[in-house]
């Protein structure tokens, strides 16, 4: 399996959350985990700013191509043992649409949720 590198947002509770879980889930370390809290600009693919994948959930495969929403998700996924299965099911051309609009909507949710989770913090 190939390595993928992943992008978050080491600053938004619900990712930090989510990325821990699937950090705990990669045995075999197939994924490299990059917050971008941490990083500059060049340390992101030509193709990504720091601003964009803030923006959405992104993933970088071995040969460079860069990947965002449901896509970074699938891939993601398939590369994580225990959820090829669900990787493999979510890149399927009759599912994927149907996720990337579910993230859509997440996205727009996602502002919310992260002042719950801060307020429920404190």
């Amino acid at each position: 399996m190939s390595k993928a590198t992943v992008y978050f947002d080491g600053d938004c509770p619900i990712c930090r959350r989510e990325i821990e879980f699937y950090k705990k889930h990669d045995t075999t370390a197939c994924v490299a985990w990059k917050n971008l809290v941490d990083i500059n600009d060049n340390e992101l693919p030509a193709t990504l700013s720091k601003t964009l994948a803030m923006k959405r959930f992104h993933l970088e495969t071995e040969d460079g191509q860069v990947l965002s929403g449901a896509s970074a998700f699938a891939f993601m996924w398939s590369s994580l043992p225990r959820f090829r299965l669900l990787g493999w099911i979510a890149s399927r051309k009759a599912i994927l649409p149907l996720l990337e609009w579910t993230y859509i909507l997440f996205l727009r949710w996602r502002p919310r949720l992260q002042m719950l989770l801060l307020k429920e913090k404190r």
